[in-house]
């Protein structure tokens, strides 16, 4: 797209607490409403108690993503007016988020798109609201519960991209690297993910060139979207909607939209008249929280390494993987260990031929993946790295061929 716009994005991933934010209630999702408690209903009398294993892993997500960590954590009240709200606001970060002025690193090789630094604005731990189910037979809609109160970190993204490929690639990094950090609950895309997309017309100047030229300015919002891919056709579809001759005469620019994915396109949700449409006030029931310098450091040091060193590692000796290849196993958030688990299991037997060894080593990545790529994540982690590589050894050695990694851990 050639058109002078500007992305912004709010990205909210789901931690892996055990616990719920404010609750002594375990993250579930299983049986609706199996996993509620008092707190997370709103009923009166009620009182938030912060979990430390959340807050710790939302520390541990503005340090993965370099940026400067609050010395006080300090909590808001966002009030919102949707009938499925039982307390009629969530709690969040506004006024003080827990982490700011924050970057990250995109690259041709790893990522696939221009190498680029994307500033990060800022880091909050919010805690998640229920979800609403609309049954079609009684075209009702249904609560559950069980997902009220999950850990969130949102991460704000200033309206600094100009095109979908680099926001795609964006979420993708930003995902890969809280994955490799242990932080999320889910690590595939179809869960544990919500994004909301700002496109703008772009900054004052561009505008004035936009209203010489006859195009209007605009800013819209582009609510729940959950894939990646969702993302990029929402983006693309909504910049030629607001750039068509049938939207020149449109007075209705600034609007807060939604994407059907099963046609591709934006539809109108309502307008948006102010540029915030949330009011915000102090949650005077958690009290402020001092992070110290000594806490946070202890954390950063015992952070495990992150995607652009380990695919560094990857493309260098001993491994010399393709780029296709470390891409692909960084994508998973243990492939990185568990590929390297069996391959210095195999380097260290001594007793197996060289070009037996070689050959095994020389196809242990594309088998990995096949496996990986075939819904196989969950069994294979249940196979420990040595029975693999043993099975692997063996069969290479007798049989002078690879073996089928798949049918093995089958």
């Amino acid at each position: 797209m050639n058109w002078n716009i500007c992305i912004g994005l709010e990205i909210r991933f789901q931690l892996a607490a055990t616990k719920k934010l404010f609750s002594s209630a375990y993250v579930k999702h299983e049986t609706p409403n199996s996993s509620i408690a008092f707190f997370d209903a709103a009923l009166p009398g009620s009182m938030p108690a912060l979990n430390p294993e959340a807050l710790r892993l939302a520390v541990q997500g503005a340090l993965a993503l370099n940026c400067d960590v609050a010395p006080i954590c300090q909590f808001d009240r966002k009030l919102v007016f949707h009938p499925d709200s039982l307390s009629g606001y969530q709690i969040t970060q506004h006024e003080m988020p827990l982490g700011e002025n924050g970057f990250i690193d995109l690259s041709q090789d790893l990522d696939g798109v221009e190498n680029v630094r994307i500033p990060i604005q800022s880091i909050q731990l919010e805690q998640d609201v229920e979800e609403s189910v609309r049954m079609k037979q009684t075209k009702k809609n249904l609560l559950n519960f069980n997902r009220a109160g999950s850990s969130v970190i949102k991460i704000v993204v200033p309206p600094c991209l100009h095109d979908e490929q680099t926001t795609g690639a964006l979420i993708c990094k930003l995902r890969m690297v809280l994955s490799h950090a242990g932080l999320l609950y889910h690590e595939t895309e179809l869960g544990g993910m919500h994004c909301r997309v700002n496109i703008s017309s772009g900054s004052a100047s561009s505008n004035h060139k936009n209203m010489i030229s006859g195009i209007k300015p605009f800013q819209i919002e582009l609510e729940n979207l959950f894939l990646v891919q969702n993302v990029k056709t929402a983006i693309q579809s909504e910049v030629r909607r607001q750039f068509s001759p049938a939207e020149e005469s449109n007075s209705l620019r600034n609007q807060v939209r939604a994407f059907d994915d099963k046609t591709g396109k934006t539809f109108f949700l309502r307008e948006k008249s102010v540029f915030e449409d949330h009011l915000y006030v102090s949650e005077t029931d958690i009290p402020p929280i001092n992070l110290s310098k000594a806490y946070v450091e202890r954390l950063k040091q015992a952070m495990s390494p992150l995607p652009d060193v380990l695919y560094a590692t990857l493309t260098s000796k001993p491994y010399m993987l393709s780029n296709f290849e470390a891409r692909a196993l960084l994508s998973y958030a243990k492939g990185y260990f568990y590929y390297t688990s069996v391959w210095d299991i195999i380097v260290s037997q001594k007793k197996v031929p060289s070009n037996t060894a070689d050959y095994v080593l020389r196809s242990l990545a594309s088998c990995i993946l096949t496996v990986l790529s075939s819904n196989c994540n969950k069994r294979l982690e249940s196979v420990p790295p040595k029975q693999l590589a043993d099975v692997i050894l063996d069969t290479g050695y007798k049989k002078g061929s690879f073996i089928n990694v798949e049918s093995s851990i089958h």
